[in-house]
C-alpha cells in the first residue's frame, strides 16, 4: 500500500473512531490523526530542507543533521516552523495533541475533554492542510486492496473523505467551547469544594490544597516515571506556592466565556494560559477528596 493510501484508510480509521462517545475509541483517533500531522510535517520538511541545500541556504552537514532529527515530533514541529510550513501559532497548538496524545498513548490517561479537542484541532489542521502538506494528494484505496484492510465507512474517494471530515468539525462542539466550559466546570467544582469541603473559607481551601500539593510533590518526586503526567500540570507552582484570591473565580469565568467568541487557534492560545492558573488547583482538589474517601473505608 503506498504512502498516500495509508493517509487515506487512517484518516477513515481516525473520524470513525472519533464519533464514537467512548473514550478507548476517542484514543485510538487522537493517535491516528497524530501521526498523519508527524508524518506530513517530517516528510514536507525533509523535502524543503533538500530544497535548502539546493539553494545553498544550508550545509550539506546540516541539512542532513534536519533530516535525521525529523523522526522526532518536537523536531518536525521545530523546523516546520523554520522552513514556514507551519505557523507560530500552530506550532504549539500541534505540541499540545502530540502531548494529549503521549499521556493517551502510554500512560492510558488523558482528559476526556481535552481528547476531544485535540481530535478536533488536528482534523480542523489536517482537512484545511492535507492537500498542501501532502504534494501527491490522497487517494482512495485501490479496488484489490480493499479487502485486506479494515472497513472505512465505505467511502470511495478523497473528496468523500474531506467532506467526511469537514461534517465531522461542523457538526461537532467547538474546541472554543470546550475550551470555555472545561475551565468553568473545573471552577464550579472548586467553588463546591470550599462550599462543602472548606467552611466556605478560601483561606481553608488554600490550606488544604497547599498541604495537598506539599504531600503530592514528595510523592511524585519518587514515582516520576508513573507521576510525570500529573507532575507537567503542578508546574504552575514551579516558583512557589499562590494561593487562589477570590477575584480569580470572577476573572478567569469571564476570561473562559470570551473563548466562545474566537476562532480555535486564537482560543487555544489563551485557554492555555487560563488553564494553566486554574488545573493545578483542580487536580489536587481530586488528589485530596480522592485520599478523604480511601481513609473512610
Amino acid at each position: 500500500m503506498n504512502r498516500e493510501n495509508i493517509y487515506y484508510s487512517q484518516l477513515s480509521e481516525a473520524i470513525k473512531f472519533a464519533e464514537y462517545n467512548l473514550f478507548p475509541y476517542k484514543r485510538i483517533s487522537l493517535i491516528l490523526l497524530d501521526n498523519i500531522v508527524e508524518n506530513l510535517l517530517s516528510a514536507k520538511a525533509n523535502y524543503y530542507a533538500r530544497h535548502w541545500l539546493m539553494l545553498n541556504k544550508l550545509s550539506k552537514p546540516d541539512c542532513f543533521k534536519i533530516i535525521k532529527s525529523l523522526n522526532r515530533f518536537e523536531n518536525a514541529t521545530k523546523f516546520s516552523n523554520q522552513f514556514e510550513i507551519i505557523g507560530n501559532k500552530e506550532k504549539p497548538l500541534l505540541e499540545y495533541c502530540h502531548k494529549a496524545r503521549n499521556n493517551a498513548y502510554h500512560y492510558l490517561y488523558v482528559e476526556e475533554r481535552i481528547a476531544d479537542c485535540c481530535i478536533l484541532m488536528l482534523s480542523e489542521f489536517i482537512y484545511k492542510n492535507i492537500v498542501r502538506l501532502n504534494d501527491f494528494g490522497i487517494y482512495s484505496i485501490e479496488h484489490e486492496e480493499k479487502r485486506n484492510i479494515l472497513a472505512i465507512n465505505n467511502l470511495n474517494s478523497t473528496d468523500e473523505l474531506l467532506e467526511k471530515i469537514k461534517s465531522y468539525c461542523e457538526n461537532s462542539e467547538k474546541p472554543s467551547d470546550i475550551f470555555s466550559e472545561m475551565i468553568i466546570g473545573f471552577l464550579n467544582e472548586i467553588n463546591e469544594f470550599i462550599e462543602s469541603n472548606a467552611n466556605e473559607d478560601l483561606e481553608t481551601f488554600n490550606s488544604i490544597i497547599k498541604e495537598q500539593y506539599l504531600n503530592e510533590i514528595q510523592t511524585i518526586e519518587q514515582l516520576e516515571s508513573i507521576e510525570k503526567p500529573y507532575l507537567e500540570k503542578l508546574s504552575y507552582f514551579k516558583k512557589g506556592w499562590k494561593d487562589f484570591k477570590a477575584t480569580d473565580f470572577v476573572n478567569l469565568k469571564n476570561q473562559s466565556l470570551n473563548l466562545k467568541k474566537l476562532s480555535t487557534i486564537d482560543a487555544f492560545e489563551k485557554f492555555i494560559n487560563i488553564f494553566n492558573r486554574v488545573y493545578p488547583y483542580y487536580l489536587l482538589m481530586k488528589f485530596y477528596v480522592v485520599e478523604q474517601e480511601n481513609q473512610a473505608y
